[in-house]
């Protein structure tokens, strides 16, 4: 791998350069002129020559910016975020992948460590690093990282130490895959094929939905799940089952009927669409209304229409 270079080595670097180029447009534009180093008696001591050192330079440089220029192109085109680290765990260069999953420029972290190793997965992560160390490379293994606005995205990790001179690592490059919708899709699917499992079980509907609830609430992480059904001889809604984490919060539920338009799953049951709602500030006397029925403050929700055949 190049060495990278700062601004400031670039900018000596070329202004060295320029003042090569300049010795060698000289030599070019008169052949015939002689310079030579005098000694304090005025005799000529040596011969001053530049223009095959600066040809020099030139060359090593541009293959320098050529070398650069490809291994960027080359990091860049990973669809993966990719961060390549010094031994001390500083970065010196992120992808566009990896800006683009995780939200952190170059510009930011250049020389600096990462925070994104949440709560918990500390002492994980510096054993990791010490594997990397004495094996060389992690093919993979999966754990979890934040981003920049604080998500906690599960990854897949490959690492491998890269040399500069033989049997003495330079630094770390190391790749990440998000995986998190994959572990959430075989999440869904788990969740669906133990409740398609267990439908045998449960003879009673109101035994049978509690048990989905709880599925629901346990794939999604929630404080509650509800099934509402639609009495179609009163033309309301009720509630046969319900789970939450408070227990008295079910019971004070299932013990009401609700007009078709008291609750919004009454809109998602006429349109067929779900609703997602992240802001309460909308139909507020709604919610109040609802949640003194419920004996529960609700944050925000998801309703989702169950379709059979028919409707």
């Amino acid at each position: 791998m190049a060495r990278e270079f700062k601004k400031e080595e670039y900018e000596r670097k070329i202004a060295e350069l320029e003042e090569a180029l300049t010795e060698c447009k000289r030599e070019i534009e008169n052949p015939q002129e002689k310079r030579f180093a005098l000694n304090e008696k005025g005799s000529i001591a040596g011969a001053m020559e530049t223009c095959q050192d600066g040809t020099k330079r030139r060359q090593a440089e541009e293959a320098l910016r050529n070398s650069e220029r490809r291994l960027g192109v080359l990091l860049n085109f990973v669809p993966y975020p990719l961060v390549v680290f010094t031994l001390e765990g500083n970065v010196t260069y992120v992808n566009r992948g990896f800006t683009r999953i995780f939200g952190w420029t170059l510009d930011e972290l250049e020389g600096k460590k990462i925070p994104y190793v949440p709560l918990g997965y500390e002492e994980e992560h510096k054993q990791r690093a010490k594997q990397l160390y004495e094996e060389k490379s992690l093919y993979r293994h999966e754990s979890k990282r934040l981003t920049k606005d604080g998500r906690i995205l599960d990854v897949a990790i490959r690492a491998i130490l890269f040399y500069e001179e033989e049997d003495k690592p330079a630094g770390e490059l190391v790749l990440f895959r998000d995986i998190t919708k994959d572990k959430k899709l075989a999440r869904i699917n788990e969740t669906l094929l133990r409740i398609s499992m267990a439908l045998p079980n449960y003879q009673e509907l109101e035994d049978l939905l509690k048990y989905i609830n709880e599925e629901v609430k346990m794939l999604l992480d929630i404080e509650g799940s509800v099934v509402v059904l639609v009495d179609e001889e009163k033309n309301d809604l009720y509630v046969p089952a319900a789970v939450y984490d408070k227990h008295a919060t079910e019971q004070k539920i299932k013990k009401h009927h609700f007009s078709m338009d008291e609750l919004l799953s009454g809109k998602v049951i006429r349109t067929g669409e779900p609703i997602i709602v992240s802001d309460l500030s909308d139909n507020r006397e709604l919610h109040r209304k609802r949640d003194e029925k419920f004996g529960y403050q609700t944050r925000n929700m998801l309703i989702v229409p169950l379709k059979s055949r028919d409707k």
